[in-house]
């Protein structure tokens, strides 16, 4: 798979994308709301990126993890994902998660890989429901998911633990529907 905009390419994992994606896993301020995913060795990351590869050649796949890069420069930016909760015959539910690197933070690259990644599912994947969420404070994924026509469908009360704290967590939705509506709109 290949998807680009103007500014961005999501693709596939590859053997290469070793160093940046270590880079990613291991860096503390991008991982601080996910340190369940924290790597903490090299070997961390390969077994993340091997898993990755593996996933992308499954024909009956269930995990689907991307590479961010900038089209022009070929940097890599981060990764966007998802993995399917449910699937029945009115169509899959899913779970979508997205991370980049701090010098990419602030300038839109999220939200817009978020809405081309959206946009892919509902029209080719048969999916239903796409959902996200965050620790309460994180103010700049809250701000991806409401960018990207999300709606806020629920607030957990200490609901997560991180480094020894109780957090909130929002959870978002978009619904297919809801998806057609903003693509009608727009």
């Amino acid at each position: 798979m290949n998807l680009e905009s103007d500014r961005i390419r999501i693709r596939e994992y590859k053997e290469s994308d070793i160093g940046s994606l270590h880079l990613l896993l291991t860096n503390k301020k991008v991982m601080t709301y996910m340190p369940e995913i924290r790597s903490n060795a090299l070997d961390d990351s390969y077994k993340t990126l091997y898993d990755a590869i593996m996933e992308s050649k499954l024909i009956h796949r269930n995990k689907f993890f991307f590479a961010i890069e900038d089209k022009d420069t070929k940097a890599y930016i981060g990764e966007i994902g998802y993995t399917i909760l449910l699937d029945a015959i009115e169509g899959k539910v899913v779970n979508l998660g997205y991370f980049i690197l701090p010098q990419f933070w602030g300038k839109g690259y999220v939200t817009e890989t978020v809405k081309i990644l959206i946009d892919y599912m509902f029209e080719t994947q048969n999916i239903i429901k796409i959902c996200a969420g965050c620790v309460a404070d994180n103010i700049g994924s809250i701000q991806v998911m409401e960018k990207a026509g999300m709606v806020q469908e629920s607030h957990l009360v200490k609901h997560m633990m991180i480094e020894g704290q109780l957090h909130d967590r929002y959870d978002y939705r978009i619904l297919k529907e809801e998806w057609l509506v903003r693509v009608q709109n727009h």
